[in-house]
């Protein structure tokens, strides 16, 4: 099948949707985050361990990230987006029905090691469609993804402030999981050939490394892009006294125009 025939089968509204979609399933993995005076209050621990939940979920996301995305250059991605989103949306639920903090922090480590869908979305789209497209469409998923970032702290700010913190996490499973249905009908399928060894997929992993120079700039993005996540995000909750919400706001603002100027580059230098 070529590539334009490929492209057909991904209209602007599907496109539009997987956006929205990365968007979503990166914001699961920082309610928690804003959500953290209220989780430990609710469990009676100090503030200083609530931390533990939050590092687990993203301990979760690294792993998931090594070895839940590789499977798809061995297996089809369709269902592995979709069982993806189901496990990330079933986890979700279950962390508001655990009895102790111990058992949140391990149910949000699975959450995080489920919650990879953006990352095999993208892949997904940009090997199945026309490379004519491929820059921009890319470029618009990678915005999804950034934005997910401050979506899953205002959300989880004000819902959870409204409703609570297992209301944040109940609306988000629901969400999910609609979302996984509306996928299983409307996605195509996966029409690329796949490796034959997933360990050979694990192995070839440290020589693009070395190969790719935008590889090695978009990790370090990455790392910079974590440190506003923990410092800017994590802290502020914590700091309302030294840190006024203007300026938490700013420094979002700063990140998300750094992110889609830097998702274009990327695009531009590799699609």
């Amino acid at each position: 099948m070529t590539s334009d025939l490929r492209s057909r089968n991904f209209t602007n509204k599907l496109l539009v949707m997987l956006s929205i979609i990365c968007a979503i399933m990166v914001a699961n993995l920082y309610y928690d985050q804003v959500l953290l005076t209220d989780i430990s209050n609710y469990f009676s621990i100090a503030a200083s361990s609530s931390g533990k939940l939050a590092t687990s979920i993203q301990i979760g996301y690294t792993l998931g990230l090594l070895f839940i995305v590789p499977l798809g250059d061995r297996f089809s991605r369709k269902p592995l987006i979709i069982l993806s989103m189901i496990g990330s949306a079933v986890l979700l639920y279950l962390m508001t029905l655990v009895s102790t903090f111990n058992l949140m922090v391990i149910a949000g480590f699975f959450m995080g090691l489920s919650s990879v869908t953006a990352q095999l979305i993208i892949p997904f789209v940009s090997s199945n469609i026309s490379s004519a497209k491929r820059g921009s469409i890319v470029s618009h998923l990678l915005t999804g993804v950034f934005l997910g970032v401050l979506l899953g702290r205002v959300l989880g700010g004000v819902v959870g402030q409204l409703l609570g913190w297992r209301a944040v996490h109940e609306l988000a499973a629901i969400v999910v999981l609609a979302l996984a249905v509306y996928l299983f009908y409307t996605l195509p399928q996966d029409q690329i050939s796949k490796e034959n060894s997933y360990k050979n997929i694990l192995l070839s992993l440290p020589p693009l490394l070395k190969k790719e120079k935008v590889l090695r700039e978009t990790i370090v993005f990455g790392a910079a892009a974590f440190v506003h996540s923990i410092f800017f995000g994590s802290l502020c909750p914590f700091r309302k006294q030294s840190l006024s919400l203007w300026q938490c706001r700013s420094w979002n603002l700063w990140f998300l125009r750094c992110s889609r100027c830097n998702s274009g580059r990327i695009c531009r230098e590799t699609c």
